[in-house]
């Protein structure tokens, strides 16, 4: 089956650097495997978040059924606040409009994620999405300050969902607990919460992204 890899960003990225992680992903994907990549970026600071967010999600499940219509499984890697990105997309497989997608997305790569476990649980327990692969960092000092939000601000919520940062990124103990065959985490001691797409270690990062999913 032809495969195809939706790359999702967090908060703070430029989608008009040229050489951001994520176009440097796309162009790795493109030219060292037969597979297609596309970046779904975007520009949001940390507390402005959920302006545009709605039209974020859709974009990116617009995105899914594209590639799914053209006969592709896809692979969604997102970093950071991109895991909430990708979930929220998730959760409209078949509930909005012709134009998203139908079928389960068929892995999850989560880097540093900035969610709630609970909510890639829900992913996985609804199919909506068949694998999910947590790469994180115990001392990751941007998720650390995210749960800090999350128990300040968190009794506070905005349709539903409480603010601050989810930090499935700091512990992804229990979502692997609850879903122990179809979670592979993978610990990271001593990286930062972007080390991941730093130069010295970007290769691994592709090549074990590949690997996952074509082993």
């Amino acid at each position: 089956m032809l495969t195809a890899y939706i790359i999702i960003n967090g908060i703070k990225t430029d989608p008009g650097q040229i050489d951001g992680w994520t176009d440097r992903l796309v162009t790795a994907i493109n030219t060292l495997s037969q597979h297609k990549a596309q970046a779904a970026e975007y520009y949001t600071g940390a507390l402005n978040r959920r302006v545009g967010h709605a039209e974020r999600v859709r974009k990116v499940a617009k995105m899914i059924g594209y590639y799914q219509r053209r006969d592709y499984a896809v692979h969604i890697v997102a970093h950071s606040h991109g895991a909430l990105v990708a979930t929220d997309a998730l959760s409209l497989r078949d509930r909005f409009d012709a134009e998203v997608f139908a079928a389960p997305v068929a892995s999850l790569h989560l880097f540093a994620p900035a969610v709630d476990a609970e909510e890639v649980a829900d992913a996985l327990e609804d199919s909506n999405a068949l694998r999910v692969r947590v790469c994180w960092a115990p001392g990751d000092p941007a998720l650390k300050l995210g749960r800090l939000s999350r128990r300040l601000f968190g009794w506070i919520k905005v349709k539903g969902r409480p603010l601050g940062y989810g930090s499935l990124g700091l512990d992804p103990s229990w979502l692997q607990a609850r879903q122990p065959g179809r979670v592979q985490v993978e610990t990271y001691t001593g990286f930062k919460h972007s080390t991941w797409f730093e130069p010295a270690h970007f290769d691994a990062t592709v090549e074990k992204i590949l690997h996952h999913d074509n082993p």
